[in-house]
């Protein structure tokens, strides 16, 4: 019985010893072992705004609602009118928001605060488009000059955003590939291909430009100088490559 069992044991081991070679003489090798290499890569590139948007907004009060609705119509079509002549078309004037507040006169003994607006007030809010960003100045001291109350806010920005991030991904991309060629050269090996590509983007755009109100004021204002700055978008790609 013991005999028969290494007997038993010895042809195992030569069936196991046998198996490489076996295979060796079919052809069969084993795949190389995959390395993979994880890069990111990153690009901002600049491009010039070409539209802009100008927030603004009217303010009436009157002791009846009427009167103040009127006043305040009559200050926003003056506005629209202004800026149309300025080549902004109508469309691009849009509708910010209404509002309409109601506030009575102390009664009594009460004694009227020097800051509130007593009866009806109403604000009128809303942004006008402007695609030539060099008539932003004018733009402003039209809407100034047709009795708009406040222009809260000047922003640029890109009318097509898109085609700069796409071409920021794809230099992102290019960089993250001769990051990892680098690598793969520095550790004897080279790129045989991409696993995996996550891409993202971030836009940066010019600081707001307030306009104060105090500058409405002024007898014969000087023309509102405004100059855009650059947009920037910096593009991010986190590329997998495949090395061997």
């Amino acid at each position: 019985m013991q005999h028969l069992t290494r007997t038993t044991l010895i042809a195992l081991i030569a069936v196991v010893l046998a198996l490489p070679v076996l295979g060796a003489t079919n052809g069969h090798q084993p795949p190389p072992p995959i390395t993979t290499i994880t890069v990111m890569g990153h690009a901002t590139l600049t491009g010039k705004p070409d539209l802009a948007a100008v927030s603004a907004d009217i303010t009436t009060n009157a002791a009846d609602a009427a009167t103040a609705q009127s006043r305040n119509t009559t200050i926003y079509d003056a506005a629209v009118a202004a800026v149309t002549k300025l080549a902004v078309a109508k469309r691009d004037i849009r509708y910010g928001y209404y509002n309409m507040n109601y506030v009575p006169r102390p009664i009594g003994n009460a004694t009227p605060q020097p800051w509130q607006r007593y009866g009806y007030t109403i604000t009128h809010s809303f942004t006008v488009r402007v695609h030539a960003v060099g008539n932003v100045g004018r733009i402003i001291d039209a809407l100034v000059g047709a009795g708009v109350t406040n222009v809260q806010n000047v922003s640029f920005t890109l009318a097509h955003p898109g085609n700069l991030e796409r071409q920021a991904q794809a230099e992102a991309v290019r960089n993250a590939r001769l990051g990892a060629d680098s690598l793969a050269k520095a550790a004897g090996l080279r790129i045989v291909g991409i696993r995996r590509i996550a891409i993202g983007y971030q836009q940066v755009f010019p600081r707001p430009m307030m306009y104060a109100p105090k500058m409405l004021a002024a007898a014969t204002p000087p023309p509102t100088p405004i100059t855009p700055s650059n947009i920037t978008v910096e593009g991010t790609v986190t590329v997998v490559f495949v090395a061997r």
